[in-house]
């Protein structure tokens, strides 16, 4: 039988499952893991007796449980609850008569299995590892149902969720903002006012114009410099007005094209960014 339940926990720890024809053996004779609730949570534990027999200490049981409890700080409805005496639980393998009992999450007992620094306590502590990795594989909901049960762990998760909200509203703006200014260009008959661009741009044509002559755009008349009319950002065209005494004159008038327009948007974040023209 112990030739064969160490066979099985070798398998165990290789690929973080237990052999089929070894899980009955494993779980119900080597050491049982049952639910039970440790403080507020119903959490997977395991006999402290039955562990005791698994690891052949030579102390008295109640001697070693108590000399461990206080050595390494473990803490009564966080690491282990007392088992009631009068209570009937499942019977490891080899485990004596009970006198008394409690009732070990899995952590506790993991390291209590580590600190024997003995072959059977290795053995005890894979087998624990492994069957806590299937455990949770197999019953995603506790994860959920942890989190539900815990009042800070469920503020941490609700903060990450607003935060999460928060950036999604901020980016469909955005996005909002970006598919209104392509919509702008989309429907642009070519050429439009400077005036346009600046209400496209959520900014005052004044300061617009303002700004066009301070980057170096616009000459001091408005009229854009031959280059940037050479890059196919802006067309000059003439007007005409009639005056009060009825002649007509002749004026020009600065437009920009649907590339001028992507090209001034983009300059123009840019320039608002940066220090020195905030």
């Amino acid at each position: 039988m112990e030739q064969r339940l160490h066979e099985a926990i070798l398998s165990l720890s290789r690929d973080n499952r237990l052999p089929e024809d070894s899980h009955q053996t494993m779980a119900a004779v080597l050491i049982p893991i049952e639910n039970r609730r440790v403080g507020t949570e119903q959490v997977p534990t395991v006999s402290a007796q039955s562990l005791y027999a698994w690891l052949e200490c030579r102390q008295d049981f109640a001697a070693w449980i108590d000399e461990r409890i206080a050595r390494f700080g473990f803490v009564r409805d966080v690491d282990f609850v007392p088992h009631e005496a009068n209570e009937t639980r499942s019977e490891g393998f080899g485990v004596p008569p009970r006198r008394a009992d409690y009732d070990l999450t899995l952590d506790m007992a993991k390291e209590l299995a580590l600190v024997e620094c003995s072959e059977r306590g290795r053995q005890a502590r894979q087998y624990l590892i492994a069957s806590e990795r299937r455990l949770k594989a197999t019953d995603p909901g506790a994860a959920v149902q942890q989190a539900l049960s815990d009042p800070q762990q469920l503020r941490t998760l609700l903060l990450g969720f607003t935060e999460r909200l928060i950036a999604l509203e901020a980016r469909a703006a955005e996005d909002a903002q970006k598919l209104a200014f392509q919509e702008a260009i989309t429907q642009a008959d070519d050429t439009q006012s400077i005036q346009s661009v600046a209400k496209v741009l959520g900014v005052g044509a004044i300061k617009f114009f303002e700004w066009l002559r301070r980057a170096g755009l616009l000459m001091h008349n408005n009229l854009p410099y031959q280059c940037h009319i050479d890059a196919g950002y802006f067309k000059v065209v003439q007007r005409s007005f009639v005056a009060k005494d009825g002649q007509k004159h002749l004026y020009a008038r600065t437009l920009v094209t649907g590339k001028g327009l992507a090209y001034l948007q983009r300059r123009y974040r840019v320039d608002e960014r940066t220090p020195a023209h905030a």
